[in-house]
């Protein structure tokens, strides 16, 4: 068998196990995953604006006691 025979099958394999349907507790448990990595990231970003917001704010505090001698 030549590769490109194979790769032909393998192409055509591929095309079947996307045209079979998914089980709808499959299509539900892919959707609940997807939405949690959603969430994960959306928390992930929040979490880092707030990391940023920390810092700057420690920063205007050394600053203030730095130079108003407090």
């Amino acid at each position: 068998m030549t590769d490109q025979n194979f790769s032909r099958r393998s192409k055509n394999t591929d095309r079947k196990e996307e045209a079979e349907p998914i089980s709808r507790t499959k299509a539900r448990e892919e959707q609940k995953q997807s939405l949690e990595q959603e969430k994960i990231t959306h928390l992930k970003r929040k979490l880092n604006y707030i990391i940023a917001a920390l810092i700057v704010m420690l920063l205007f505090v050394l600053l203030f006691m730095r130079f108003i001698n407090f």
